[in-house]
Formats: structure tokens, C-alpha cells, sequence
């Protein structure tokens, strides 16, 4: 049994030996730092902080409380807001508990992204599944939300909230103009931005953050472009959405995962040191991506040639290729170099690539990574398959630069 429990076990310590590369843009790395606090104590414990009497019934998860505290501050300043919430175990539980306190408003019309524009899968269903009328809202290859065609559909006061999600894009969502469309359009209901994919861009300032007058609040998984644990955060500046989450929170949330919501914290606290510059990163590095894949004759999805403004490149189905992206996917992963395949991303449709540069532009990518892993793609897409040996991964790996919260001060 020992012997066959550390074979399983050898596989998962390749990350540690810094031997992974990976472009798959739903995922990212935690710092050692922040990765530590996930295998503490704190993962046995409870913290729900004190009553009202001042006692605390979850005594040893309250030593937590100082760096859980620290953390929501550190996000209310990256996200310019008032209230933080770090509950969320997950973006889908952020989703669920904001539709929830959603519907607790009243029964009505949820507007939310339509899967096939870009939007999450589950959205429309968890919308009905606590009795609202879903309605969708489509989404286009510039970053535009149609608003104008989903009100064309419904009555503006029927609409008790809107959810603005987009996890396939390879550029800067508009969310605020959304927003203002709506405002315009008669919606005063409040408007949630689930900015899973870009939340790390919005904090470290690359991309817009939402804005408007009235009920607005945004957040979701700290994984993608946040390099933060798999957890979730949701955040506003408008005091009854903040009471309205409080209040339906127990009954979507017990355990929140206290060890990870202190991995959150502190992956907060170092944002605040690197956010800017790795944000800023991380766009330079998609853009040199779909350049040196471009180079290559790998047609890259977008707007116009050379046009990415998201941690996301795409690459449709390729008839001139001999291998298949699952097959090209398969031998880099035999290197440790692992890329992200879809089914169906919006408008290209087949099995597309889609790459993602946040976890590489974290740990130290150059524009020379990138032609590196461009050349690999290309040449494997090929069946050039000398490509995807040890020599050409080595060199990639070698090719980067320090992790970027190597920078951080721990004094």
C-alpha cells in the first residue's frame, strides 16, 4: 500500500519541481506562501467570527481572523470597493448565491449571457432553479453586450437582476457600457458582474472596472487570471446588495474553507506588490503569443489580425494540420506542457485550442517563451513531433524569467 500511495503521489509533485508549463486559462499558481496555508491546520477548522456577545463558538479558526480581515481589505482597495464577501468556495457558488439573493428580492426576469455568446453553461438553469424567468443576452466577438435586443423582449421593471457573465473572450469585456445600457433601458435592478476570467486584470488595472450609479456588484472565482486558491469573492460598494448577500449566505454557504479563504488573503496582500505588472504581463504575453502563432501559419481567432485583449488566445480547427488539437495537446502533455482544448468556443466552433497566459506571465514568461511554445504547437500540429522533445521543453522552461512574487516583501 506505502509503495503504491507514493507512486500516485510522485505524479502530483512535478508542479513542485517547476517542470509545468501551463496554458490553460481557468487555471493559475498559487505562491509558495499562499500555497502553504492550504495544507495548515486551518483546513480542519471552522471561523464565523464572534456573536454578538463577543465569543466566538470556532475558537481555533479565529487565529485566522487578523489575515482574513487584512485580505478583504487589500481586495476593497484593488477593487475600489466598500464591502468584500470571501465566503464563495468556488465562482459557482459565488453564482449561486448571488442569483439566490437575487431571487429573494422577488419573483421576475434574471437576464444573463447566453452560453453559445460566451456565457457559463449553468447560468439560465440556476437561474430557474430558484424561480426566476431566465432571459438570455447575447454577446459578440468586440467585447459588446446586445442589451438593446434582450429588452426588446421583456419589460424593463420585470427584471429583479442581471448577470453578466463571460468566461470565453478574447477581449475586454464592456461591462460598463452594458451597465449604462441598461441603466437607460429602465433597468434599476441590481446588476452583477461575474468576472471569473479577468478578475485578475480588473484588480491589477489592465482591464476597466465595472462602474455605475445604483446596485452593482462584481467578483467571482480567484483562480483564473487572480492567482489566488479555488475559491470565490464578490464585491460592491452598495450597501443593500452587501445585507442582501449576507443574508441569503447561510442558507447557500456553512464551510467556507477557512484554510483557503486565507490562501485568498494572502495571495491578496502579495497582488497588491505585483498586480500591476503582471496584469499588464499578462496582456503583452497573449499578444506575443498570437503573434508568433500567426508567424507560424496558426490561424488565431480574433477581432482583427493581432488583436488580443484578454489572458485568452484561440486557435480554430486547422485542415492543413496532421495531428488534431487533442493529439497535439496529448504529446505536449507528455513534455509537462499542457494546453487547454474546446469543443465549442463561440463562432469558431470544432475543437479549438484555447490558450491562456496568466499562469505563465506569473512565473516569469518572455516574449522568447512564447515563440518557444508558438514553435512547439506549430511544428507538432505538423507532425514534426521532434518538436515536443525534451531539448525544445527544456528550452522553453529555461526561457523564463523569476516568478513574480519572488518581488514581495516578507519582512
Amino acid at each position: 500500500m506505502i509503495t503504491r500511495v507514493q507512486t500516485l503521489l510522485s505524479d502530483l509533485s512535478v508542479a513542485e519541481r517547476g517542470s509545468i508549463v501551463n496554458l490553460t486559462p481557468s487555471e493559475n499558481r498559487l505562491s509558495p506562501r499562499a500555497a502553504a496555508l492550504l495544507g495548515s491546520d486551518l483546513a480542519n477548522r471552522y471561523h464565523f467570527g464572534a456573536d454578538l456577545n463577543g465569543t466566538d463558538e470556532f475558537p481555533a479558526g479565529a487565529r485566522a481572523a487578523r489575515l482574513v480581515e487584512a485580505g478583504r481589505a487589500a481586495l476593497a482597495e484593488l477593487g475600489r470597493c466598500q464591502f468584500v464577501n470571501t465566503r464563495p468556495v468556488s465562482g459557482m457558488s459565488a453564482m449561486h448565491l448571488v442569483l439566490y439573493a437575487m431571487a429573494r428580492r422577488g419573483s421576475g426576469t434574471i437576464l444573463y449571457v447566453e452560453e453559445t455568446s460566451g456565457g457559463h453553461y449553468a447560468t439560465g438553469e440556476i437561474v430557474k432553479m430558484f424561480g426566476g424567468v431566465p432571459v438570455p443576452i447575447g454577446y459578440d466577438e468586440y467585447g459588446v453586450f446586445d442589451i438593446r435586443s434582450a429588452l426588446s423582449r421583456v419589460d424593463p421593471r420585470s427584471v429583479v437582476g442581471v448577470y453578466l457573465d463571460v468566461q470565453n473572450t478574447v477581449v475586454e469585456p464592456r461591462y460598463s457600457q452594458a451597465v449604462e445600457e441598461l441603466r437607460e433601458g429602465g433597468v434599476d435592478a441590481w446588476v452583477h458582474v461575474d468576472c471569473s476570467h479577468t478578475l485578475g486584470l480588473i484588480l491589477g488595472g489592465a482591464h476597466s472596472r465595472p462602474t455605475v450609479d445604483g446596485p452593482l456588484s462584481f467578483g467571482g472565482s480567484t483562480h483564473k487570471t487572480f492567482p489566488g486558491p479555488h475559491k470565490g469573492c464578490i464585491m460592491t460598494s452598495d450597501d443593500a446588495v452587501s445585507k442582501d448577500l449576507d443574508g441569503a449566505q447561510p442558507y447557500i454557504l456553512s464551510s467556507h474553507h477557512l484554510a483557503a479563504e486565507a490562501s485568498l488573503a494572502l495571495s491578496a496582500l502579495e497582488f497588491q506588490f505585483y498586480g500591476a505588472e503582471y496584469a499588464s504581463r499578462v496582456l503583452e504575453s497573449s499578444r506575443a503569443l498570437a503573434d508568433a502563432l500567426t508567424v507560424r501559419g496558426v490561424a488565431v481567432e480574433s477581432v482583427s489580425p493581432g488583436c488580443v485583449g484578454s489572458h485568452q488566445v484561440w486557435v480554430g480547427p486547422d485542415a492543413r494540420c496532421t495531428n488534431t488539437w487533442f493529439e497535439v495537446a496529448d504529446i505536449l502533455a507528455s513534455t509537462g506542457i499542457f494546453l487547454n482544448v474546446q469543443r465549442s468556443l463561440p463562432r469558431v466552433g470544432g475543437p479549438s485550442l484555447r490558450l491562456g497566459t496568466a499562469e505563465m506571465a506569473l512565473l516569469g514568461a518572455t516574449a522568447e517563451s512564447m515563440s518557444i511554445v508558438a514553435d512547439m504547437i506549430a511544428s507538432v500540429s505538423r507532425g514534426e513531433l521532434g518538436a515536443a522533445g525534451p531539448d525544445s521543453a527544456e528550452r522553453l522552461r529555461g526561457s523564463f524569467g523569476a516568478p513574480l512574487w519572488d518581488g514581495v516583501p516578507v519582512g
